[in-house]
């Protein structure tokens, strides 16, 4: 797996065009499944993403259990920011990407114009944080 390293400290839109399951052992031994979203921006590049902002956690991992998917974690809290009631309606949704501290781009959980009220996380900017702050909220 890859990701584009961003220069800049700004976010941009993505759409998660394919996912694919990693799996691996973890430190207890049992087999762990981590979500991959493949990702292409609007000029056509492609990059994979298996971490997320999380409200209030900061950034996760995107565990898979094979069975069930938790809605306090990080793929539950992907799934419902986006709407989507498994992980295949996730294909073709467009989602906010912004730079963690190494400056690879992640998806954004959370609605960003929430981000005035937790300054522990990052600050973001986008096309609905005007639209939401003409309304007043």
């Amino acid at each position: 797996m890859y990701n584009i390293k961003l220069d800049k400290t700004n976010g941009k839109y993505v759409t998660i065009i394919d996912l694919n399951t990693d799996s691996f052992v973890g430190r207890d031994g049992k087999i762990c499944n981590k979500i991959a979203l493949t990702l292409s921006d609007d000029f056509g590049r492609i990059f994979h993403a298996s971490n997320a902002w999380i409200r209030h956690r900061g950034v996760k991992p995107l565990f898979y259990n094979g069975h069930t998917i938790n809605k306090s974690e990080a793929l539950g809290q992907l799934l419902l920011f986006l709407n989507a009631d498994s992980t295949f309606e996730l294909i073709g949704k467009r989602i906010f990407v912004y730079p963690d501290k190494d400056n690879y781009l992640l998806p954004v959980c959370y609605d960003e114009t929430l981000m005035l009220y937790f300054p522990t996380e990052p600050i973001i900017k986008t096309e609905n944080s005007e639209k939401l702050q003409n309304t007043g909220v």
